[in-house]
């Protein structure tokens, strides 16, 4: 950022030349919470339409753009716009009549958008922000949260709670607030989590909440989903412990169960038991398993552990038939019924220091 920067006294500049756009945040507003508004990419996002005047005029740019100026993948930048536009701080101008919200992952990246700032979805003014402040404090909730923090009423450590929780009931819906307390009701039903520690559950939650980016229950419902099956699929394909999944391993299993074509968690374990019992020294790979189970499963569009049966036996058929009439069978996928090395393919990952449960 060569002759970018410029220190004056009342603040900081970083532009390109003294005639360019600047952006200023002032220090009570920072210290009101405003930067805790901003998740992920949504930051720099805010920012980067801020620097270009969007509050004035919608600005025109590619999700392809955007990634190149904004740090993160396009999925995260996206994930970011999508935040923005559910707080609606910003608004897609290109909507066809029958949408309320743009949906940004269905756009080919070099797609144009039309984005403009909406100020009245940032932080409420000063008195608006006591008067919610006053009236969160006396919600039914915030008193629930309270009463896992130690300290007197009138005690600092209990006003910095109370101004925390604030702002974990801005960023998050009632239902999820209901949910932390249903869990650290919950987490307080086992004899040795002593109820003065229930705040240090409560942050440890929230914080997990605001690094995955939920902020709605609907989202923290599929991501429970995904663990708990994930967590199955793991115990069932041979891991002694889910937290021994490397994050390669915790990706590729998870890829299996969620998306338009994920499979069932029941389906998916089907998946793994045949391929277990099909293999001679009892340990596929992932990367075998999804080649030969995950892929056709999916390709086909099997819904149920009866059609997935009905589908390979089929296959195993025709693999025989093409066999004894002299055809080319070099599509391993399609035999099932033999065992057959692993050699057949290559994989770039190694997954030698798998842990796996003996066969009892």
């Amino acid at each position: 950022m060569d002759g970018g920067f410029w220190f004056r006294q009342e603040g900081i500049s970083f532009k390109g030349s003294p005639a360019s756009r600047t952006v200023s945040l002032g220090t009570d507003l920072i210290n009101r919470g405003f930067l805790t508004q901003f998740p992920g990419s949504s930051l720099a996002a805010f920012l980067l339409l801020a620097s270009k005047g969007a509050e004035v005029d919608a600005k025109e740019l590619s999700l392809q753009e955007l990634n190149c100026l904004i740090p993160g993948s396009l999925n995260e930048v996206i994930t970011g716009l999508e935040y923005l536009q559910e707080r609606e701080i910003i608004i897609f101008e290109n909507l066809n009549d029958n949408q309320n919200k743009l949906d940004l992952r269905n756009l080919n990246k070099d797609d144009n958008i039309y984005i403009s700032l909406n100020p009245s979805g940032l932080m409420p003014s000063q008195k608006d922000d006591d008067n919610a402040c006053a009236a969160r404090d006396d919600s039914e909730l915030v008193k629930k949260l309270l009463e896992f923090f130690p300290g007197q009423p009138d005690s600092q450590a209990l006003k910095q709670a109370r101004a925390e929780i604030s702002r974990w009931c801005d960023d998050f819906p009632p239902a999820l607030i209901e949910e932390l307390l249903n869990r650290v009701h919950k987490w307080l039903e086992h004899p040795q989590n002593p109820h003065e520690r229930a705040h240090y559950y409560l942050r440890a939650i929230i914080s997990d909440w605001y690094e995955k980016e939920i902020f709605s229950f609907e989202k923290l419902q599929e991501y429970d989903r995904l663990y708990r099956e994930t967590r199955e699929l793991a115990r069932i394909y041979g891991f002694k412990n889910y937290h021994q999944l490397n994050p390669i391993q915790l990706e590729t299993l998870q890829s299996w169960l969620k998306g338009g074509q994920g499979l069932s968690v029941q389906l998916a374990c089907w998946a793994v038991k045949k391929a277990v019992k099909q293999k001679r020294d009892g340990r596929p790979s992932l990367d075998y398993i999804e080649r030969n189970y995950i892929k056709p499963l999916k390709d086909a569009g099997i819904q149920n552990t009866e059609e997935a049966e009905a589908f390979f036996n089929e296959r195993s058929k025709k693999y025989h038939r093409d066999k004894a009439n002299g055809k080319n069978t070099a599509d391993k996928t399609i035999n099932i019924d033999e065992e057959t090395e692993e050699d057949n393919f290559t994989c770039d990952l190694s997954w030698d220091n798998l842990e796996w449960e003996e066969p009892e």
